[in-house]
């Protein structure tokens, strides 16, 4: 039992060694994790908005948009370090992982584009009326 808790050590020795020898930079990659968006959207409460109200909104929007920028340079900025960091080498999984944190931050930085709507044909009645007529 002595023995095999022995060579147990001198197996799991040389793994401790190499969890040490993890460049910071690397390490500060791996455990990134998505910073939490505190950016709040404006609302609109009321479907008639008087002059005083609009302001507000444009304030709130500016207020927002400036927010939101912040956000995505916190994450651009995570995003450059991460890619640096490559430069003190990689295991596999640690490239994976820190490809997986650089997928996540580059799906976040993405604008949010509108789906393309279909090109409808004026001609054909089954747009307006769901069916073709006559049939």
């Amino acid at each position: 039992m002595k023995s095999l808790t022995i060579s147990l050590c001198l197996l799991l020795l040389p793994l401790a060694g190499y969890a040490q020898d993890v460049h910071p930079d690397i390490q500060a990659a791996l455990d990134w994790q998505l910073p939490a968006n505190d950016c709040k959207p404006p609302v609109i409460k009321q479907s008639n908005v008087t002059s005083g109200q609009e302001r507000k909104l444009k304030r709130a929007a500016k207020k927002y948009e400036k927010c939101l920028g912040k956000y995505r340079t916190i994450l651009a900025e995570d995003q450059q370090k991460m890619m640096d960091s490559a430069v003190h080498g990689l295991t596999q999984d640690q490239a994976d992982t820190i490809m997986w944190h650089l997928k996540v931050i580059q799906k976040v930085l993405q604008p949010v584009t509108p789906a393309p709507v279909p090109a409808m044909e004026l001609d054909d009645p089954s747009v307006f009326f769901g069916t073709q007529r006559g049939h």
